[in-house]
């Protein structure tokens, strides 16, 4: 391969805060994580921002229908007080939701998988990063080209601000 021309397909991204490389993973296993709990499919691939707002989304609808009081109720034989507590319009949500995570987990480790094959083809190599830093400042702006420059991975930067707007809401 030719060293001077710019891979179509990086196998990885590099930066001080975050690695994201491609490897193939088997879809089901994804599946899975997803289905033990909505969001766990994202966060294996590292799409933090997707991933949190589906934990939190599971955990509002979770306790809106009332699930948790609903499995107790039934897992001691109280099968009329749980049919009562449930919610069945925020239940059908629930419902929704799980299998939003588990079609997302399974399509996105296709496409990731497609995007390892593409790249190892044209036997990328994984590019080198700098995390050397003499002082905070130098560190900031750093981090600053890092979301400008043409090489940051875009998801990146919106996870960086999405968690932003989220610590400034709680506090």
């Amino acid at each position: 391969m030719n060293q001077n021309v710019s891979p179509r397909r990086p196998r990885a991204f590099l930066s001080t805060l975050t690695t994201n490389h491609l490897h193939l993973r088997n879809p089901w296993v994804v599946s899975f994580f997803a289905f033990s709990y909505p969001g766990f499919g994202n966060l294996m691939h590292h799409r933090h921002g997707k991933a949190l707002i589906l934990i939190l989304w599971e955990v509002f609808i979770n306790h809106q229908a009332k699930v948790n009081l609903g499995i107790m109720y039934s897992m001691q034989g109280h099968f009329e007080k749980a049919k009562q507590v449930l919610d069945t319009r925020w239940l059908i949500l629930y419902l929704g939701i799980y299998m939003f995570a588990i079609w997302d987990s399974y399509r996105s480790t296709i496409d990731l998988n497609k995007l390892y094959l593409l790249a190892d083809r044209e036997d990328v190599t994984v590019p080198p990063v700098n995390v050397l830093f003499t002082s905070s400042a130098s560190h900031s702006s750093h981090f600053c080209w890092q979301l400008r420059s043409r090489h940051a991975n875009p998801r990146h930067a919106m996870v960086v601000v999405s968690a932003f707007y989220l610590l400034f809401y709680l506090l």
